[in-house]
């Protein structure tokens, strides 16, 4: 999958002085990437805000492995359920890539 966004993998940088989640980082050949800083004033839901950010390469990229296979092996289901979910889908893709 070609992607515009930072590559993954992403993961959580904690200020260990205060136990918050500080920022959302990638490193690529060495480099130190800054993705995201998270801004909250509660640890927990900062921390749960970082990960889920750090998470959301990984989401997308099996997102849309499940859509593949889904269409894939779905085409002849009948059920609106599916199809909905599938359309949920391609709709949360095209958020996350912006298109």
């Amino acid at each position: 999958m070609t992607t515009q966004h930072t590559p993954a993998p992403w993961s959580v940088e904690i200020d260990h002085a205060t136990g918050n989640a500080e920022y959302v980082r990638a490193y690529q050949d060495g480099e130190m990437l800054d993705v995201a800083s998270v801004l909250c004033d509660q640890t927990d839901r900062a921390n749960a805000n970082a990960r889920l950010i750090a998470a959301a390469p990984d989401l997308l990229a099996v997102l849309c492995e499940m859509l593949g296979a889904a269409e894939t092996d779905l085409l002849d289901d009948k059920s609106n359920v599916w199809r909905s979910a599938m359309n949920d889908a391609r709709a949360a893709i095209a958020k996350a890539k912006g298109s």
